[in-house]
């Protein structure tokens, strides 16, 4: 009775240790998955950052072109104003030759 009672506790002893194994084994699973889970969601979190300064950039393009052909119609508006001015003095100082020499 004694031998089967050594031999229940040695095998007792034995289901804790694999219980205690598995457990170790489960957690050391559970950290890999949680790490797995990190890597994944920071590569995505990059991925999606550089998405959106893809898209900042482009736009940021956008705006500059933008801005160019504002500034080259600006150039092309302020070279016309000269030239309409010059026309304008011209037929004042031609009306005016034309009044001189008529009185």
């Amino acid at each position: 009775a004694e031998a089967r009672a050594v031999a229940s506790d040695k095998r007792a002893d034995e289901y804790k240790a694999l219980a205690e194994e598995y457990k170790a084994r489960g957690r050391k699973e559970m950290s890999e998955l949680e790490d797995q889970l990190k890597r994944e969601f920071e590569k995505e979190k990059q991925e999606m950052m550089d998405r959106y300064m893809q898209t900042l950039k482009h736009q940021e393009l956008k705006v500059m072109e933008t801005q160019k052909e504002m500034e080259a119609q600006q150039h092309e508006l302020e070279q016309r104003s000269a030239g309409v001015a010059e026309s304008v003095e011209a037929i004042q100082e031609a009306r005016e030759r034309v009044l001189m020499a008529e009185s």
